[in-house]
């Protein structure tokens, strides 16, 4: 959800994340065991700012879709909890200051001292890769 304010559109990265779970959740259908859906209500987002705050300035809404893909994870280990020790309501909070920090240590990730955009890195990896 997007908001105005004296003709300024400002987005929020919360509402983006709250989105991102929904159109996830319609996407894949019924390709989400039911055990999983169930945990899925009760995903909250958080955020210690105000919700505004950016992390990757880019057109790509990777954090919100980094937060809906943690919530799905999330739930599934609800649902895992649930064969383990009894069914329960059980909170799912995902927060999206930490969401961001594994997107970036991913990209600040090394091998050998080379990242990901080098192009010596690949000869760092072992095994085929699945991309040329």
């Amino acid at each position: 959800m997007n908001f105005h304010v004296r003709g300024i559109k400002h987005y929020s990265v919360v509402c983006g994340a709250k989105q991102a779970l929904k159109d996830l959740r319609s996407f894949a259908g019924d390709q989400i065991p039911p055990e999983v859906e169930s945990h899925l209500g009760r995903v909250s987002i958080s955020t210690c700012s105000d919700g505004h705050k950016i992390y990757f300035p880019c057109p790509f809404k990777e954090n919100e879709a980094a937060a809906a893909l943690k919530a799905v994870e999330a739930a599934a280990v609800a649902a895992i909890a649930d064969l383990r020790y009894g069914a329960q309501k059980r909170q799912i909070e995902i927060d999206l200051e930490k969401t961001a920090a594994f997107l970036f240590s991913a990209y600040i990730a090394t091998i050998g001292g080379l990242g990901k955009s080098d192009p010596g890195v690949k000869s760092k990896l072992k095994g085929k890769l699945i991309f040329p």
